[in-house]
């Protein structure tokens, strides 16, 4: 019961985004930014409505995609949460830089993006080191796969290095932020 609850939140949740652009649907010019390039300089729009519309209904998908997959998967509660809450949040935090922009706000996009994948390498490094062996996750080599210490050692390892990264990436974030 309570999975199915969580389901329907996060997808209700991945309307947020629709129900942003729909308010500002009159402020909002015809073409929205949708792609910077590395420079940090907008390379691509789409139209008003496929943005709207088309943006947060793709993002319900991926998060569909993924209760589907998770529903096969049930190693840990915890990492399945967070897994399954990433793309609706996402999605609202995209959506919020691409309505911003369109807006005419500065948004610092490189910044943005440091600090987006920096929390992310931090929440799902913290979950690494407690994964157990699944289809989905994990290295697959002969010796992980018979030596469960060696696993353990390894997601341990992998977590540590995924902080850290995720650590200096937020860093950088903030650092590019106020640049």
């Amino acid at each position: 019961m309570m999975k199915n609850k969580r389901n329907i939140s996060v997808i209700l949740f991945g309307f947020v985004p629709m129900i942003m652009g729909v308010v500002l649907y009159h402020k909002i010019p015809d073409k929205i930014p949708i792609h910077w390039n590395i420079a940090g300089n907008i390379d691509q729009y789409g139209g008003k409505n496929l943005v709207i519309i088309g943006f947060p209904l793709l993002m319900i998908l991926i998060s569909v995609v993924i209760m589907v997959i998770d529903s096969a998967n049930r190693q840990n509660k915890k990492l399945d949460t967070a897994i399954i809450w990433i793309t609706p949040i996402l999605s609202i935090i995209l959506a919020t830089m691409m309505y911003a922009t369109a807006l005419g706000h500065q948004v610092n996009i490189i910044g943005s993006v440091a600090l987006i994948v920096g929390t992310l390498l931090i929440i799902l490094g913290n979950y690494a080191p407690k994964t157990d062996p699944n289809k989905y996750s994990n290295f697959r080599t002969k010796k992980i796969t018979q030596d469960s210490s060696y696993r353990e050692k390894l997601n341990r390892l992998s977590g540590v290095w995924m902080v850290v990264i995720g650590i200096l990436m937020l860093c950088a974030g903030i650092v590019g932020i106020l640049l």
